[in-house]
This record gives structure tokens, C-alpha cells and sequence, in this order.
């Protein structure tokens, strides 16, 4: 009765695991851009959602600033901007940041307040995602 198995047994079975890892980390590489994009972008848009709620629940102007390493989103009230909350940038999943405009207004009613019409470009790898905003407060991604 045999127990174990043998040293060329053992070679040909990490040689075929070998090989595996060989050829799938490309494909999985890409994956993780793709994977790492779209929680950027998907944090990004929900930051822009939660000012645009803000401004409208609370009759105030909002802006987000968008910067590689925060999404800071504050509210104007009776002594100036005042910082309500700051979440983590596209640079902490490794994801390239162009924006068009980084500050981002609301007025009270919820429409953009200035020059709103943003275009924000998120990139790792092979990856991309682009989101636009409208004037009148409308968040698409591409």
C-alpha cells in the first residue's frame, strides 16, 4: 500500500500549475483594472448623488471638490463652506484621475450652480470610465 506520492509526480503537477499561473495573471490583470475602475467611478457617483441629496434635503448650495486623493463634498451656510464629509480619492485603487473641472456646485433646488458641466476621465491599465455631469445635475457614466 503506497502512501505519498513520488518527487516526479510532485514536479509534473507544479509544472502544470505553473503553467496555468503563467498564462491566466494577464488575463487577471486586467480584471483587477476593470474591477478597480469601477469602484472609483462608482464612489465618485455616489459622492456626486450625496451632495446633489444634500443641497436639495437641506435647500443649500453644495460643491465636491474632486481631487486624486479625496472627494470632499461641502455645504455654504451662514459663515462660509463648511466641510460635512470627505471620502477617498481614485488613488487609492491605483486609478488615474482627469477632470475637466474639479469643483462641482449645487444650487438648493439640486441644478449645478457655476460651471457644472464636468467631464472626469478614471484609468488603470487598459481600463477607463469616463463620467459627465450636466448643468442640470444629471451624473452619466460612459
Amino acid at each position: 500500500m503506497r502512501q505519498g506520492f513520488t518527487l516526479v509526480e510532485l514536479a509534473v503537477v507544479i509544472g502544470i500549475v505553473g503553467l496555468l499561473l503563467l498564462v491566466g495573471l494577464p488575463r487577471l490583470a486586467g480584471v483587477l483594472d476593470r474591477i478597480a475602475v469601477n469602484r472609483a467611478a462608482g464612489e465618485l457617483t455616489t459622492t456626486l448623488a450625496v451632495a446633489r441629496n444634500l443641497a436639495i434635503s437641506y435647500g443649500m448650495r453644495t460643491r465636491v471638490t474632486i481631487r486624486r486623493d479625496s472627494l470632499a463634498v461641502d455645504s455654504l451656510g451662514r459663515e462660509g463652506w463648511a466641510r460635512w464629509n470627505a471620502f477617498p480619492g481614485p488613488d487609492t485603487h491605483g486609478v488615474s484621475l482627469a477632470v475637466s473641472n474639479p469643483v462641482i456646485q449645487y444650487h438648493g433646488n439640486g441644478i449645478g450652480w457655476g460651471l457644472s458641466n464636468t467631464r472626469v476621465v478614471l484609468k488603470r491599465g487598459s481600463h477607463s470610465e469616463t463620467i459627465t455631469t450636466s448643468r442640470l445635475g444629471r451624473v452619466k457614466r460612459w
